[in-house]
């Protein structure tokens, strides 16, 4: 039942549209047609797909049938800007100059500008992965409207980070928009990129990225996606990242609401002294549900990844951490940490752990844990003999789970906003006399 509903539900999306890079363009075109083809033959995942176990697309699509946007706002929609950023914007599947701020000392462009300049780079780069076990990721490939194409070259150092908003303005009906980004870092080279999808729509909207990252020798990348609390927003992401020698990828994930979110992010170590953290925080109310699918390739000897995610999660919300390290033969020296911690504050909330170590090779420091529970009674208790009502002993105590993960954030200002929007969901789940 379940796959004849997502079988029927393909023939309601918009096949690519072969003039959005140009008619006369035909590699371009012939992939994206190529890649549409692969995903009506795999169709859309089920919970039959270990990989999804979990995460079920059918509670979207037996309510909505996506569409392309078809219409341009009349006027462009307001957002909410990260403080101290440049911003690529991205209004209803296009990029938005008139909106957006970049940093001059970059190569930064949208793809579709990116495609007249670097026609053969940008086909090089789309044709350099297959994702052939995520169907969502060839389906943008099928269906990419626009992007953000980044290069920055070597010993550059970006003074702000940026702040990429997929915007999106009022519909009629559900809409989909597709983003691939590509991003090449040279040598030496600092940059940090916040992904934001925000809405307007009183419907429902689901957003499907994808990013290609390549990190130089001795590159530092800090990547951090914001799933913001907007009740009808749905945001799929794929994230690719190759690492060369001594490259540190720091990943960030701060999901406080929305209808579904599902992160799938993988790390390819391949050269020694190469380095991934990957962080996150959950804090999921209502019939939220997020989905964190992590993977760390360890082709290096010598190569260190470490990885902390914690969830709250009150009434029906749904969170799910799959982590899996993978240490190939022959490889040594490879330190690998992974954890999961969650707290459930109501008898309705759900959470699916299941961090995985597969070790091919001796010479290695590999760690996984996870734990499941509930707010320390024997805590509360004793905030309330110092005269602290028991909601506020609450949010004290989520507030100090949670908040020592935002360490990972170097950037100063963008702790702080990250912090604020923690403390003012905190603020609104424990609103009530007792929330729990």
């Amino acid at each position: 039942m379940q796959e004849r509903l997502m079988d029927d539900h393909i023939a309601t999306i918009t096949r690519p549209d072969t003039k959005l890079f140009g008619e006369s363009q035909v590699e371009i075109n012939s992939l994206r047609t190529e890649a549409w083809q692969s995903f009506t033959k795999l169709g859309w995942p089920t919970r039959n797909w270990e990989q999804w176990k979990y995460t079920d697309l059918s509670r979207l699509l037996k309510h909505y049938q996506f569409k392309a946007i078809a219409k341009k706002p009349l006027k462009l929609p307001k957002f909410e800007a990260c403080p101290h950023t440049y911003q690529a914007v991205m209004v209803d599947g296009e990029y938005c100059s008139e909106l957006s701020h970049l940093p001059g000392k970059i190569e930064i462009m949208s793809l579709r500008e990116a495609w007249k300049q670097h026609s053969q780079d940008v086909i090089t780069q789309l044709q350099h992965i297959s994702f052939y076990d995520h169907p969502m990721a060839i389906l943008n490939q099928a269906l990419m409207s626009d992007g953000i194409w980044i290069k920055v070259p070597a010993n550059c150092s970006v003074d702000k980070p940026l702040h990429i908003v997929y915007m999106h303005s009022e519909y009629r009906e559900p809409v989909a928009t597709h983003y691939r980004n590509i991003i090449e870092m040279g040598a030496y080279s600092e940059l940090t990129v916040i992904e934001d999808p925000q809405s307007q729509s009183r419907l429902h909207v689901l957003v499907n990225s994808v990013s290609q990252i390549y990190l130089g020798h001795d590159a530092k990348l800090d990547f951090i996606g914001i799933q913001r609390d907007f009740p009808l927003l749905s945001h799929i992401a794929n994230q690719h990242i190759e690492q060369k020698h001594a490259s540190l990828a720091r990943l960030f994930n701060l999901a406080l609401g929305g209808y579904l979110g599902r992160y799938d992010l993988q790390s390819f170590l391949l050269e020694a002294a190469a380095e991934c953290e990957m962080n996150g925080i959950y804090m999921l109310t209502g019939s939220s549900h997020t989905d964190i699918h992590t993977r760390v390739d360890h082709l290096a000897s010598h190569t260190n990844s470490s990885e902390t995610y914690k969830g709250v999660f009150d009434q029906k919300s749904h969170g799910v951490f799959n982590g899996k390290v993978v240490v190939h033969p022959k490889i040594k020296g490879v330190d690998a940490r992974q954890a999961n911690h969650n707290l459930l504050l109501s008898n309705s909330a759900e959470i699916d752990t299941k961090p995985e170590l597969e070790i091919y090779s001796d010479d290695v420091k590999c760690s996984h844990g996870a734990t499941v529970g509930q707010l320390d009674e024997q805590a509360l208790f004793y905030f309330q003999s110092r005269g602290i009502d028991l909601p506020q002993a609450k949010l004290m105590l989520t507030q100090a789970f949670v908040l020592e993960l935002l360490a990972s954030i170097k950037n100063t200002e963008l702790k702080q906003y990250m912090q604020g929007l923690i403390e003012t969901k905190m603020q609104t789940q424990f609103a009530a006399k007792d929330p729990l």
